[in-house]
């Protein structure tokens, strides 16, 4: 992984609060394809990366009509924690 990404695994819930779902939500949406896949952390237990999240919200909001400038702002959010 690159150095400026950041390695700060989200579970379910802290996904949830960063795009305003719910946990349940966000199941449905992995089950969907609406939003990328979880990686596995342990036997019961899956993470995303935050980078990951941040990327595809920045995508959503290109697909949004937000300028290049905005998408690029948040994708480096999660660097600069």
């Amino acid at each position: 992984m690159a150095a400026s990404k950041s390695s700060k695994l989200l579970r379910i819930e802290e996904v949830g609060r960063k795009i305003g779902k719910t946990a349940y939500a966000v199941r449905g949406m992995v089950s969907n394809n609406q939003i990328p896949k979880p990686i596995k952390i342990g036997t019961k237990s899956v993470a995303w990366p935050e980078h990951i999240i941040d990327e595809w919200i920045a995508e959503k909001m290109a697909d949004a009509g937000y300028s290049p400038e905005q998408c690029e702002e948040m994708r480096n959010m999660s660097v600069e924690k």
